[in-house]
């Protein structure tokens, strides 16, 4: 018996599938299911019954914002002052309010989003722009040096403890019975706040005439507070006297023992303090010359 022949569907009529593999239906299809979604966006609008209205919070970010200009906080950060602000700003108007700052705060994080979903390039670029002229895009910088960590983290570093939370007062209590361990690590991190800190200054140098007066500023404190911490407060050449005290006088500079022994503020407390002294610069004594001698060049910056 003859088959059947089969039939030849290559001349009919686009199929679905025809349409679906066609570049310009495709575009179409994206277009039509774009205008969609905004509709669907614009039907399914989330109403907090519990929020501030759009007509009086408007009245409160007028207010508030006038508030901000007039106190110089236009600055502060949204992330971490908005509450604070917030609080401060409905105590100084006095007035009454159908609602806590809880909900003042919710529901302008509520109105926030939704702004920044239609936000326009040119808010967006001008906000990029406030933080790239910020001290805290400086970090930003592939050379920026990076601090060193905290004698705990180099403890669980050398010895393979677990850092995480809920272990930190048993790793405490393991360093703080581990003498030599914790000696060998505060003298660790005194020579890489050491290098730090020229790091520091190194880097200052090199973006001198990049920054603004501001962001060397913020890198000039940082500097500060780092030779503080590593050399003492600094000497002043004529120290605040007595009423009634004719003659200045001057403080001693700190020598390399002398910062060593900052380091080591809570070892052999159990010891009058001469006897604690001479225990400690027996070991300074004991350092190696490369240890010795970052102490020494600290002591003459």
């Amino acid at each position: 018996m003859p088959k059947t022949p089969r039939k030849d569907t290559t001349m009919e009529d686009d199929t679905d599938s025809d349409i679906l593999k066609s570049p310009d239906k495709k575009k179409q299809k994206k277009e039509v299911s774009f205008q969609d979604s905004d509709i669907e966006d614009e039907e399914h609008v989330e109403v907090d019954e519990t929020g501030i209205n759009p007509t009086e919070m408007l009245k409160h970010v007028e207010g508030f914002m006038e508030y901000l200009r007039a106190n110089n906080k236009t600055e502060s950060a949204y992330r971490t002052m908005l509450a604070k602000l917030t609080d401060e700003y409905f105590s100084s108007t006095g007035e009454d309010r159908s609602f806590d700052i809880e909900t003042f705060v919710k529901t302008y994080r509520k109105y926030y989003a939704a702004a920044f979903k239609k936000i326009t390039i040119d808010s967006s670029l001008k906000c990029v722009k406030d933080y790239l002229e910020s001290n805290e895009c400086i970090v930003h910088y592939p050379d920026f040096p990076r601090a060193p960590p905290s004698v705990l983290t180099l403890y669980c570093r050398k010895n393979n403890l677990n850092f995480q939370f809920g272990k930190m007062a048993e790793i405490r209590a393991t360093i703080s019975n581990d003498e030599a361990g914790k000696s060998e690590c505060e003298h660790e991190l005194s020579q890489l706040e050491a290098k730090y800190l020229r790091d520091l200054e190194n880097f200052r140098e090199r973006k001198e005439s990049e920054f603004s007066a501001k962001q060397l500023d913020f890198l000039d404190k940082k500097i500060k507070s780092m030779k503080k911490k590593l050399l003492g407060p600094p000497v002043r050449n004529t120290p605040k006297t007595p009423k009634g005290a004719t003659r200045a006088t001057t403080r001693a500079k700190k020598t390399a023992f002398d910062l060593f022994l900052a380091t080591k503020k809570d070892k052999y407390t159990d010891l009058d303090e001469e006897s604690r002294i001479k225990k400690l610069q027996k070991k300074f004594e004991k350092l190696d010359e490369d240890k010795k001698d970052i102490f020494e060049k600290l002591a003459l910056m």
